[in-house]
């Protein structure tokens, strides 16, 4: 978010930073049979490729994850602040294969200027055919980032930061103060990213994302 200042230009005075973390669970191919009456267990192993998930978890935990957390804890305590989301997929994939990693996030987390924000656990489009499950999601995301952080999220980010009517009240409806959603030009219209909004009758306020300064 970005206050205009001037008349030709704008002059960013406040800037929120948010950080999103997701690691997505690939899928085995070629799919292998699904066996009948298999329990969970099994079916996972047959659906998600493990072992190829785990080699692109390192991967990316070298290459990414522990040169920007070491990074945010510099600036942390230079008296940086900003937001990070975790999708569910991410965490637990980090709890199975490199919990050094998860407990530098933890105390990433910790500091009194980290915003912790809730994910749709997946990165699925669920919110788009069924909202009552979707809900149930979002909810059960923020009860598990607060057991696992100790912080309860009160800001929520759709998949792919999307929003519609439906997404808008759910979310608002179950305690969400503010929720982050692109902000394509063909999207706002006339409108600025710069600018906090609501929709409709809700409370919840809409923080949209800059494109010019992301």
């Amino acid at each position: 978010i970005a206050r205009p200042g001037g008349h030709d230009r704008t002059q960013a005075t406040d800037i929120l930073i948010y950080a999103h973390v997701h690691q997505p669970r690939r899928f085995r191919l070629p799919a292998e049979p699904l066996p009948p009456c298999a329990p969970a267990e099994t079916l996972s192993q047959a659906i998600f490729d493990d072992a190829l998930n785990e080699k692109y978890f390192h991967q990316v935990a070298e290459s990414s994850y522990y040169p920007a957390t070491e990074k945010f804890r510099e600036l942390l305590d230079q008296g940086f602040k900003f937001a990070v989301g975790f999708s569910l997929s991410f965490l637990e994939q980090a709890q199975r294969w490199d919990g050094k990693l998860l407990n530098r996030f933890c105390d990433l987390v910790k500091n009194e200027n980290v915003e912790l924000v809730a994910v749709e656990p997946s990165h699925s489009v669920l919110s788009l055919w069924d909202i009552p499950r979707y809900i149930q999601q979002m909810l059960s995301a923020a009860e598990r980032l607060e057991a696992l952080f100790g912080k309860r999220p009160v800001i929520a980010d759709a998949t792919g930061m999307e929003m519609l009517d439906t997404i808008y009240h759910a979310l608002d409806q179950v305690g969400f103060k503010a929720t982050i959603l692109d902000g394509p030009s063909q999207t706002l219209d006339w409108r600025q990213p710069s600018h906090i909004y609501h929709h409709g009758s809700g409370k919840m306020k809409m923080l949209v994302c800059h494109h010019d300064l992301s």
